[in-house]
């Protein structure tokens, strides 16, 4: 026996929708074009940096924050508006090509190659909406592409995709309420940014001595990093399956330390070792870990650090990409503070070797030199630092939980679940 349907509701081929909504295919509601690019792409002619109509590149589109298109990294010369698909601002276009699936509304006149489709003369549907509508099918399109080379959309599949669509009057309400959330979202991460370039700056003068906390005096020495540390130069992996005497154990490896130097959610996989192993590559209260070689000559991964707290101490091993810095005579969560610190960072680049995996030469690594404060002023730096981190902590699950919120309304306002008129 079939389900009841709700009072004002009606069942249709593609699911029960209010009374009020229609299917209808992606192209009924606009026309879909797809871009068209000038050949050959590279010539110079097609080029002009004092043009006004941009260039959409994918980069373009996947690096924007918010759903408004409002510069582009390359701008045409009339040559090449002419041998491609002029669009103007205001105009909504969804990438098909590489990174698929994702839509923006330009906020400047442009042209579109043929890895996007535009999509004019709207029909029953505002423009909000539809980019509301492809963003919430943005992995089904990814799951859509052909893939080669690099995933590409049929733009006929856009065209013939089925979507919900409600009266005119309602579209409207979903979009404003999704852009409050949109607004609020920004809003968020705006906040986020700010306290981060804040907390380093705070870093930056605590860290480096040119400023100092009231009620302590400038003593500070100059110490190397060898001369603050024991190290374990390499973890270890152990066996894929269990032998007599061994024990499965979790192992950390550079995967699970995030660019942001903090321990993410991935899980980790189990080995197996014996307890003398564990012992010794088991990391404990105020250790650091860190990642030896990671990344690419592009992008070095090397030199990210996770702190060992109470909560992760004895939970698992490092494995061989990672190693270990026990802290002596300095506070840990100082040392951490000093690892990634801005001046840190900058020095990365010159500490590795240039290979497919970036690799810390230990040695210079270990002759990193710092001003060091006496003992009580860095568990007073700690204490401000770590109170900043928690703050950002904070804020950034609140986005988290935004974002969150904002996929459910999305799920619930645009399958008519729930309905705001």
């Amino acid at each position: 026996m079939s389900a009841e349907i709700e009072e004002g509701y009606k069942q249709t081929e593609v699911g029960v929708i209010p009374v009020s909504w229609e299917v209808m295919r992606l192209g009924e509601l606009a026309d879909i074009q797809r871009g068209a690019s000038p050949r050959p792409i590279d010539s110079p002619q097609w080029f002009d940096t004092q043009s006004q109509v941009g260039w959409v590149r994918i980069t373009d589109v996947t690096q924007s924050k918010t759903s408004t298109l409002t510069a582009t990294t390359e701008y045409l010369s009339a040559a090449g508006i002419a041998n491609s698909r002029f669009l103007p601002s205001g105009s909504l276009i969804m990438s098909i090509c590489a990174t698929v699936g994702v839509p923006v509304i330009t906020a400047i006149d442009t042209c579109i190659h043929d890895g996007f489709v535009g999509f004019s003369n709207l029909k029953s549907a505002t423009k909000e909406y539809i980019y509301i509508v492809l963003k919430s099918l943005t992995k089904e399109f990814q799951s859509m592409g052909q893939t080669g080379s690099q995933a590409n959309l049929n733009s006929d599949l856009v065209r013939n995709h089925k979507v919900f669509v409600p009266p005119i009057s309602e579209q409207r309400a979903i979009a404003s309420a999704l852009a409050d959330v949109d607004a609020l979202l920004e809003y968020l991460g705006n906040l986020v940014n700010k306290k981060l370039q804040i907390r380093q700056a705070v870093m930056q003068e605590l860290l480096t001595g040119k400023t100092n906390l009231e009620g302590f005096e400038n003593k500070r020495r100059e110490v190397k990093l060898s001369e603050v540390v024991e190290i374990i130069p390499s973890g270890i992996y152990g066996n894929d399956h269990q032998e007599s005497g061994m024990m499965g154990f979790p192992v950390a490896t550079t995967a699970h330390i995030s660019s942001d130097d903090k321990w993410n959610a991935k899980e980790m996989s189990i080995r197996y070792f014996y307890m003398d192993k564990y012992e010794k590559y088991s990391p404990i209260e105020g250790d650091l870990i860190v990642v030896k070689s990671s990344g690419s000559a592009a992008s070095i991964q090397s030199g990210k650090v996770g702190f060992v707290d109470h909560r992760i101490a004895r939970s698992f091993i490092f494995s061989n990409f990672l190693m270990l810095l026990r802290p002596k005579n300095i506070a840990p969560k100082y040392l951490y503070y000093l690892l990634t610190s801005p001046k840190v960072k900058r020095l990365l680049p010159s500490l590795v070797e240039a290979s497919t995996y970036p690799n810390i030469r230990i040695p210079e690594y270990l002759g990193l030199e710092f001003t060091l404060p006496p003992l009580p002023e860095q568990e007073a730096i700690t204490s401000i630092l770590s109170e900043m981190d928690a703050e950002l902590e904070a804020l950034e699950e609140r986005v988290a939980k935004t974002h969150n919120l904002k996929q459910g309304m999305m799920q619930e306002l645009l399958t008519g679940r729930t309905r705001l008129i």
